[in-house]
């Protein structure tokens, strides 16, 4: 049942002798951590132990342990990890503690401290009577730990479960491992095997590295596909977005139709290189939002490898990782995830493919559970 005050209860199933840490933000701009008793403090003042405990203090019996959620988290995080969490909160201009922010885990930067820790994280956003309760497991940034997260609420009836199931972290390396096997995304794993970066934080993805081309020459074929007006046509919603290229290294040109008839709205995209399509930036994440929208569905063409289609099949889920190039971590991740559902990159929400629940209203949950490994 959702707690009185309109928070709700997070069971989380599995080893109780990792930790949780529990973040988000009741004021916009200032982040703040849930304890294990469910108070609600600044990140400035976390213990020195900082704000990571263990689950095993919170059990309530059965392998399972039990924290309440406040009734408003935004931007909200839950952190899963097998010791605690090195988070400290950011500084102000004069080197001061500020709730403004806080440090999450680099495992990009060997300095950081939390290496050797592996962890995850569920995110989520609830503003009970506000802001109906939407999150996700995901590997957008990265993966350590398989982790599955089960929704309910009662009052609608709504029973939803996401992530990785029957799988333990070693067995999710070694698979990906195989998957892999002589690509780009096999360097992905850590030297130590106990983390995968996703390709949009990875060096050999960024611009210099060793896979820096990787989705350059798919992106010049569909640019060579789509020249000449009318070439391009993208059904979006109840629009549709018609127009073209002049070839290789030029913009897609774009105007809106609605039941066939110019609305005047018109748009430009410059052709992206295989860092904006690792992740989902630079040339796919600018402009206005008549651009923006086309921008994601681009995005999310060339991550599932279907560009090579028709833009108006790309909602054929079907034909995604198919063949040739494609980002073959995400498509690993969609592989053995529950209904092939997941978050391995940025707009993998498009056409409904990532593992977002999302509540039919802005009550509380019956409940979130989280499960930790097989």
């Amino acid at each position: 049942m959702p707690v009185t005050g309109g928070g709700f209860p997070l069971e989380i199933k599995g080893d109780l002798q990792y930790y949780v840490t529990i973040v988000g933000q009741q004021t916009p701009g200032s982040y703040s951590f849930v304890g294990p008793d469910g108070s609600v403090l600044p990140v400035t003042r976390q213990p020195k132990e900082g704000m990571s405990f263990q689950l095993s203090t919170v059990t309530g019996g059965g392998g399972t342990a039990r924290v309440t959620v406040p009734a408003h988290l935004e931007g909200g995080r839950i952190f899963i990890s097998k010791d605690p969490l090195i988070m400290p909160s950011s500084t102000d201009s004069a080197g001061q503690p500020s709730d403004t922010g806080y440090v999450q885990p680099d495992l990009n930067n060997p300095a950081d401290p939390n290496q050797g820790n592996p962890y995850d994280f569920f995110e989520f956003t609830f503003d009970n009577g506000r802001i109906a309760f939407g999150g996700n497991t995901t590997q957008v940034d990265g993966f350590s730990l398989p982790m599955t997260a089960e929704l309910k609420q009662d009052s609608s009836g709504f029973d939803q479960t996401v992530g990785i199931k029957g799988r333990d972290a070693g067995q999710v390396i070694d698979e990906y491992r195989s998957y892999t096997a002589g690509t780009p995304f096999a360097s992905l794993v850590s030297p130590g095997g106990t983390h995968i970066t996703a390709p949009r934080s990875a060096p050999a993805f960024r611009p210099g590295g060793a896979a820096s081309q990787y989705f350059d020459s798919v992106v010049a074929d569909a640019w060579k596909r789509w020249d000449g007006e009318g070439k391009f046509r993208l059904p979006v919603g109840t629009s549709v977005y018609v127009g073209g290229t002049q070839g290789a290294g030029t913009q897609l040109v774009f105007r809106e139709e609605v039941n066939g008839q110019p609305t005047g709205e018109k748009g430009t995209v410059s052709m992206p290189v295989t860092p904006d399509v690792a992740a989902c930036s630079g040339s796919l994440a600018q402009g206005s939002d008549l651009e923006k929208s086309v921008e994601v569905q681009l995005c999310a063409a060339f991550n599932r490898g279907i560009s090579q289609n028709a833009p108006d099949i790309w909602d054929d889920a079907s034909t995604y990782y198919k063949d040739g190039t494609y980002n073959k971590y995400a498509a690993f991740f969609h592989s053995i995830s529950e209904d092939h559902l997941a978050y391995g990159f940025a707009y993998d929400d498009v056409n409904s493919q990532s593992s977002v629940m999302i509540l039919p209203n802005r009550d509380a949950p019956t409940s979130l559970a989280l499960a930790i490994g097989n």
